[in-house]
C-alpha cells in the first residue's frame, strides 16, 4: 500500500448529510473517503490490481479493516445481499459508483459495493493460499532434511526381538513346506519324521532351525522402535516407528510405519517441534506425510532404541545429558519410554544421573519403573527415588550397602525399596523369600501394617500362603489379605480382644470370617429390633389408643380365601417391623399412626396363606372399606391384578360387617381424604397424586 501517496491525496468532499462515501483514484489505489454529516471519519483504500486494503482513520493511524466493517456492516451472507443491506445505510453518488466499476473488474457484473467486497475476498484467499503454500514448502524442506534409514535398521530390530527366528509354512495343495530362512519350497517327504504344528525342525535345504506351521499362512510380531539422527548444526530428529515383522510363504518382511517425528532444536526458543504421520490407511509405509495435526491419533510409548548416532543427535540439545544413559540402554536392548525420560529430564535435572546409577548398578526393574514414573503434565519425575542424590545410597535413601545389594540380587522394584526402607525404620527383618513374595504380589506396607505389629513379615507370608491353600483356593494374595483385614475389623466391632493370637490368627480364616459376618448381622438385627421397639414405644405414647382401635376392628377386617389373607396387627411394633421388612414408609412415618388414633384409616397386612409370617403387601384402609394404598417391597406392586381381585372380595365382606359407627367414621374419613387431595393439587405434587390415584379402591 502506497501510504505516502494516499496521504498526499486530498479527500473528495461531499455536500450530502448522513453516511456518505466518495471515490477517487490515486494511481492503482481506490480511495473511499468516509463522511458522516460532511465530517471525514476515515479513508478506505484498496489496490484495484492486487486487492490489498487498509484504512486510515482521522487520527492518522493505519488499520487492516474490511470495507463492510468500515461501512458499519458486521457480516454478510452473500455479495448481493451485502450490497443491498449496505446501500440502505450509506450513500454513494452515481459518478463515484462509476469510478469503482471502471477500476475494479468483475466477471459477474456486480454493483460497486460488491466489487470491492469481491476484490477483498480474492486478496484474502490469495494470501491464505500463499501462506499455506509457503508453509507446506517449509514443511517439505524440513522433512526432506531427515536422513534415510540406516542400512542395518531392519536387521537390527529383527536380531533384537526375533534373533534367528524362522518358520516353515505347510501348503496342503503342494504337500510342501515353504522355508522363510532360505525361501525354498521343500517337499514334505524330505523332512525327517512326523511334523506337528509348531514343532521346531531343521530345513533340509538350508539346515536352519525353523518352526513348522501347518495351520497358518503367516505370522507376525508387532513392536515399536525409536531412531535418533542428526540433521545439521541446528537440529536433529527423534523418529518413532511402528514395526511389523512378517513371516509368510514368500519369506520374511520387516515393515516400518513412521508414526511421529520430534525435531530437537539446538538454537531455537522451543526445544522440540512435533509432527505426526497422517497416512491412516497405509500403515506400513516409510515415506509418510507429516504435519502438526494428528488425525490418525499416532502415539509414542515404550520402544527399542537404535544404538547408532545417539551422541551426534543429542549433542548440543537440551537432552545432551541423556547420551551415556541412552547409549547403554540401547546396547542392552531395553524397551523403555525414552520420550518420557527426555520430558522428565527437563523438569528434573538430576534424572539422567540417577538413571545412570541404576543402569550401572543393574537395577533393571527400577530403570523400567523410572521411565514410567514421568508426569507429562508436570514434566517431572514422580517416583519414590531421589534424583538429586550424589550416589546410589542417596538415591535409595538407604545407607546400608548390604540392603542395596539385596535390591540388586532380587531385581527389586519400588515396592521392594519401600519394604526395605520400612524394615530399616521399624528394625524388623525380611528374608529374601519374603521380600520377593511381598514384591511379586504387590503387597504394600499399608495393606498389612496392623498385622506387622503382631507378626513378622515371614509369618504373615506363611499364614497367607496357608490360607490360600486351605481356605481360599484360587484367590489372590491381596484377596486373602483383604478378607483377613475385614475379619479383624469385624472382631473389633464385636468387642473381641484382637491382640489375642487365637483371634487375629485363626487357623481357618474363611470359616471364622463367615462366622464373624453372621455374628455382626445378628448384632445388627438385635440393634435394629431394639430401635424398632423404641420407635413403637414412642408411637404408642404419642398416639394413645391406636393399638386398642386395631383390636376393635380385628373381627370385622380379618379375612382369607384359599390363596391370600388379611391380618390386623396387634401392636404398633408389628407395623414398624412391616415397614422395615418391605422398605417403605408405613413403619417410619407418623401420619399413619395419627390416622389410626383418629380412626381415619387402619393398617392391615396382606399375606399369602402359604406364608402367613412373611410380609407381602401393606394395606391402608378407611373405616368403610375404601382402600387408599396397597404397597409391597420398595413400593412395588407384584401380581397386582390378582391382589386387586382378592381385595375386591375383602371389601364386599367388610361392607357386610360394618356397624353404624364405622359408617359415620367412613364419611369423616372420605372428607379428610378429599381435603388432603385438594392440598396436594394446590402444591402440584403430581407424583403422590398419581400414586394415590393408582392405588385407590372405593368400597362399593
Amino acid at each position: 500500500m502506497k501510504r505516502k501517496m494516499i496521504m498526499l491525496t486530498q479527500p473528495k468532499k461531499t455536500e450530502e448529510y448522513g453516511k456518505v462515501f466518495t471515490a477517487q483514484m490515486a494511481g492503482e489505489i481506490l480511495i473511499m473517503d468516509h463522511w458522516k454529516d460532511k465530517v471525514l471519519r476515515d479513508r478506505y483504500c484498496i489496490n484495484t490490481k492486487t486487492g490489498e486494503y487498509e484504512n486510515l482513520d482521522a487520527a492518522g493511524r493505519w488499520k487492516k479493516i474490511r470495507f463492510c466493517h468500515v461501512a458499519g456492516q458486521e457480516s454478510w451472507q452473500g455479495y448481493d445481499w451485502a450490497g443491498r443491506d449496505m446501500r440502505d445505510k450509506l450513500y454513494i453518488a452515481e459518478e463515484d459508483e462509476e469510478i469503482i466499476k471502471q477500476n475494479i473488474a468483475s466477471k459477474w457484473e456486480r454493483d460497486a459495493i460488491n466489487r470491492i467486497i469481491e476484490k477483498e475476498k480474492e486478496y484474502i484467499n490469495e494470501k491464505r493460499d500463499t501462506r499455506e503454500f509457503n508453509r507446506m514448502e517449509r514443511l517439505k524442506r524440513l522433512m526432506d532434511s531427515v536422513p534415510a534409514l540406516p542400512e542395518d535398521f531392519r536387521k537390527w530390530i529383527t536380531d533384537l526381538i526375533a534373533p534367528g527366528l524362522e518358520y516353515a509354512f505347510y501348503d496342503k495343495e503342494t504337500k510342501a513346506y515353504s522355508c522363510t530362512a532360505c525361501g525354498q519350497s521343500v517337499e514334505e517327504s524330505r523332512w525327517k519324521g512326523k511334523i506337528r504344528h509348531k514343532d521346531t525342525v531343521i530345513c533340509p535345504e538350508c539346515g536352519h532351525p525353523v518352526i513348522a506351521l501347518r495351520r497358518n499362512a503367516k505370522t507376525e510380531i508387532i513392536t515399536t522402535a525409536m531412531l535418533l539422527q542428526n540433521i545439521d548444526h541446528e537440529k536433529s530428529v527423534a523418529r518413532h516407528f511402528d514395526i511389523r515383522i512378517l513371516w509368510e510363504r514368500g519369506g520374511k518382511k520387516v515393515l516400518c510405519s513412521e508414526a511421529v517425528r520430534i525435531f530437537l532444536h539446538r538454537q531455537q526458543r522451543y526445544s522440540v517441534s512435533i509432527y505426526y504421520a497422517y497416512t491412516c490407511k497405509s500403515q506400513w509405509i516409510e515415506n509418510s506425510a507429516f504435519d502438526r495435526s494428528n488425525p490418525c491419533n499416532r502415539r509414542i510409548g515404550e520402544s527399542y532404541l537404535y544404538p547408532g548416532d545417539i551422541e551426534e543427535a543429542l549433542g548440543g540439545t537440551k537432552y545432551a545429558a541423556w547420551v551415556r544413559d541412552f547409549k547403554a540402554l540401547a546396547e542392552a536392548g531395553k524397551k523403555l519410554d525414552y520420550n518420557a525420560l527426555m520430558v522428565g529430564g527437563l523438569g528434573t535435572p538430576g534424572l539422567p544421573n540417577m538413571l545412570e546409577y541404576l543402569i550401572k548398578g543393574r537395577f533393571n526393574r527400577l530403570v523400567y519403573e523410572t521411565s514410567r514414573a514421568i508426569s507429562f503434565f508436570k514434566g517431572q519425575y514422580t517416583g519414590n527415588l531421589h534424583p538429586e542424590g550424589k550416589c546410589i545410597e542417596d538415591v535409595f535413601a538407604i545407607r546400608d550397602k548390604q540392603v542395596i545389594n539385596r535390591i540388586r540380587t532380587v531385581d527389586g522394584d519400588s515396592a521392594t525399596l519401600e519394604w526395605l526402607r520400612m524394615a530399616q525404620e521399624l528394625e524388623i527383618k525380611i528374608n529374601d523369600e519374603t521380600l520377593k513374595w511381598l514384591t511379586d504380589e504387590r503387597v504394600r506396607y499399608g495393606d498389612i501394617s496392623w498385622f506387622i505389629i503382631h507378626m513378622s513379615p515371614c509369618q504373615i507370608m506363611n499364614y497367607v500362603k496357608r490360607q490360600q491353600r486351605e481356605s481360599y483356593p484360587g484367590k489372590s494374595v491381596r484377596s486373602v489379605i483383604s478378607a483377613w483385614d475385614d475379619y479383624i475389623s469385624m472382631c473389633k466391632k464385636l468387642g473381641k480382644c484382637v491382640d489375642d493370637e487365637m483371634i487375629y490368627r485363626p487357623r481357618e480364616l474363611k470359616r471364622r470370617h463367615d462366622e464373624a459376618v453372621e455374628e455382626v448381622r445378628k448384632n445388627r438385627e438385635r440393634i435394629e429390633e431394639i430401635e424398632r421397639e423404641a420407635a413403637a414405644d414412642r408411637m404408642r405414647d404419642k398416639y394413645p389408643g391406636a393399638e386398642e382401635h386395631l383390636q376393635e376392628i380385628r373381627n370385622r377386617y380379618e379375612y382369607k380365601d384359599s390363596e391370600y389373607q388379611i391380618i390386623v396387627p396387634k401392636r404398633l411394633m408389628e407395623i414398624v417391623k412391616e415397614g422395615a421388612a418391605l422398605h417403605h414408609c408405613v413403619g417410619s412415618s407418623e401420619r399413619y399412626f395419627e390416622r389410626i388414633r383418629d380412626k381415619e384409616t387402619y393398617i392391615c397386612f396382606l399375606r399369602r396363606v402359604s406364608e402367613p409370617d412373611k410380609p407381602y403387601y401393606t394395606i391402608e384402609v378407611e373405616p368403610g372399606g375404601t382402600i387408599r394404598q396397597h404397597r409391597s417391597m420398595y413400593d412395588e406392586e407384584p401380581d397386582i391384578e390378582q391382589i386387586r381381585g382378592f381385595l375386591r372380595k375383602w371389601q364386599k365382606k367388610i361392607r357386610k360387617r360394618l356397624n353404624e359407627e364405622d359408617r359415620k367414621l367412613a364419611q369423616i374419613s372420605a372428607e379428610k381424604r378429599k381435603k388432603n387431595i385438594e392440598e396436594l393439587m394446590e402444591k402440584n405434587n403430581t407424583r403422590v397424586l398419581k400414586a394415590l390415584e393408582e392405588d385407590f379402591m372405593e368400597a362399593v
